[in-house]
């Protein structure tokens, strides 16, 4: 995950077997954060929907 500066502030590995997965954003100041989805190091598609928007 990602702040709008482009800072990595969180990086964690998901369970993949799971059809939802959750991270402790605890930690994050109020904003707004993107993360992307990722498998193999590769990105999940090059459609929108491997974006996450996080506003915290």
């Amino acid at each position: 995950m990602y702040d709008l500066l482009g800072r990595a502030v969180i990086r964690e590995i998901l369970e993949t077997s799971l059809n939802r997965s959750a991270l402790n954003a605890g930690e994050l100041g109020c904003g707004i954060y993107i993360g992307e989805l990722q498998k193999d190091n590769q990105k999940v598609s090059q459609k929108s929907d491997s974006k996450i928007i996080f506003v915290r």
